[in-house]
């Protein structure tokens, strides 16, 4: 475990990580209902084959936020409940904070050798509000009016 965590990585949601990632998983998926909670299924400890492809992402990853990053392909959403999320269920999840970022990003340019040579897309960062949820997560969240029976509590 990690002895000193940077003030500059507390309460990053997963979106704000992933923009300031390097390299990405596959995927992630997020099963949130109301409350501002994340549900009980804990879909990390899913299994299966995983096949790892070399790959040479050249100069993109040299630039933070990537202008090639698809947040709706590494992100899914599922909503339990009978009625649509607002913002407010969504935020402790979704948000991205423009300040956050870029102090993050600031911290790793500094402290971390793999981020020494990246540039900071101040141009796309400049061009957000200070605080929102991605339009291209927000429109593509899949609703579950009833949770699956496989699910418990506890």
């Amino acid at each position: 475990m990690c002895q000193h965590y940077p003030s500059a990585f507390e309460d990053l949601t997963p979106v704000e990580e992933c923009l300031i990632a390097k390299c990405h998983p596959v995927g992630t998926i997020l099963k949130l209902r109301s409350g501002g909670r994340a549900s009980p299924t804990n879909y990390n400890a899913l299994r299966g084959h995983m096949i790892v492809i070399p790959q040479d992402p050249g100069p993109l990853l040299q630039i933070l936020p990537s202008p090639e990053l698809r947040l709706d392909n590494l992100i899914k959403v599922f909503w339990l409940g009978k009625q649509p999320p607002t913002s407010t269920d969504l935020k402790p999840f979704l948000r991205v904070r423009k300040d956050k970022v870029l102090t993050a990003l600031y911290y790793l340019v500094q402290h971390n050798h793999l981020y020494r040579d990246i540039t900071i897309n101040h141009t796309m960062i400049e061009g957000w509000s200070d605080e929102f949820i991605p339009p291209e997560i927000a429109d593509n969240i899949i609703s579950l009016e009833n949770p699956d029976h496989h699910e418990r509590e506890g």
